[in-house]
């Protein structure tokens, strides 16, 4: 468990009547509900007819934001599954190398992300094969019109209509999909196991368990007032990517990542300067038994590195038994930690003044 002694706050974590104040937007009940996603999201895409798509030579998937964060726990946490190279897209245009043999995957929750409606013209243009996930917009309409293969969010179990707490349906409707399509396999029994986990995540996260106890509510008072940075290795890098997201867009706050053992060539000299690091930088350490047995010693390793430097670290022991249900226990205490924290800050973690600001003004433009 964490080692910082808890602040003093007033007890809004304890609290679920200060917090139904706080969260208007029902956030936290669409983090209770990632179980009922994930099972939502698995039993429509094995419903798909996939027969539009055949002799896939590659795979690319266009998203942005959470709608994209599917793609990138494959990447990582599938990849020894993967029959075929996959790549990602967090842009406007496509590589260069698609054609008829690709299939191009466009997600976006609300289905009119400009990047990804720019996308979708040019994997057209290229006569690439399509399949497209969203949940209403032009997209929706272009995969209807064309009869594209394509996942529609429905998201009945996403009170807070927040489309970054939709994460059961956009990263299990990917998994889902490229199930059904034979791309990558994954066993019913397998997609039990990970609700299981979450399940497990849900009666230790929940509100109602005390702090002491609560290692979701532990760290969201080790993250207060500093800039959070979460180590992970290997399989891991694409959930560590989603959750600093999630830190950012619900908690507020400027989190990183980083992965081992890309890190330990360039960043361990990094911890010396600015002298204001042990003050403003907590370093959360994932750790892993299914990790490379090399990863796992790199980790220890660049915990005591990072501790001689003065700067604090907390380790975060994953415990259930495969890669992907690792993927997703990370996942789903993390969802809980970046609620925790807004609410510390007594804050509502829905809007999004600054995103919302930015798309404004680049609309007009």
């Amino acid at each position: 468990m964490p080692k910082r002694k808890y602040m003093t706050r007033k007890p809004v974590l304890d609290n679920r009547d200060i917090v139904k104040k706080l969260d208007t937007d029902r956030m936290y009940d669409g983090v209770e509900a990632l179980f009922f996603q994930i099972k939502h999201a698995w039993e429509e895409t094995q419903k798909l007819d996939t027969s539009s798509i055949h002799d896939v030579a590659n795979i690319v998937v266009a998203g942005m934001g959470g709608s994209g964060r599917g793609a990138d726990i494959i990447k990582t946490a599938l990849k020894d599954r993967l029959t075929v190279p996959l790549d990602l897209v967090h842009d406007y245009s496509l590589p260069g190398y698609v054609n008829e043999k690709t299939l191009v995957i466009l997600a976006s929750v609300s289905g009119s992300t400009e990047e990804i409606i720019e996308a979708t013209k040019e994997a057209h243009l290229k006569k690439t094969q399509i399949a497209i996930i969203a949940g209403g917009g032009e997209l929706l309409k272009l995969a209807k019109e064309e009869n594209y293969l394509h996942y529609e969010l429905k998201m009945d179990h996403n009170p807070s209509k927040q489309q970054r707490i939709a994460q059961g349906y956009t990263i299990m409707g990917l998994i889902g999909l490229l199930s059904a399509t034979g791309l990558i396999k994954l066993e019913n029994k397998e997609v039990e196991e990970i609700l299981e986990t979450v399940a497990r995540c849900s009666e230790r996260f929940a509100l109602e368990i005390p702090t002491h106890t609560n290692l979701a509510k532990a760290l969201a008072y080790q993250i207060i007032d500093r800039r959070p940075v979460i180590i992970v290795a290997d399989f891991l890098e694409g959930v560590a990517h989603t959750i600093t997201n999630q830190l950012h867009e619900n908690a507020k706050i400027f989190a990183d990542f980083q992965v081992i053992p890309e890190m330990n060539h360039h960043l361990l000299e990094g911890l010396q300067f600015p002298k204001s690091n042990p003050t403003d930088h907590l370093f959360l350490v994932v750790q892993s038994m299914l990790y490379h047995p090399r990863n796992q010693k790199r980790i220890e390793l660049t915990t005591t590195l990072i501790e001689d430097n003065e700067i604090e670290t907390a380790t975060i022991n994953l415990t259930s038994s495969t890669k992907l249900t690792q993927a997703f226990e990370l996942l789903a205490l993390f969802n809980y930690v970046s609620l925790f924290v807004s609410f510390l800050e007594e804050i509502n973690p829905a809007p999004l003044p600054g995103v919302d600001w930015f798309k404004e003004k680049l609309s007009k433009n």
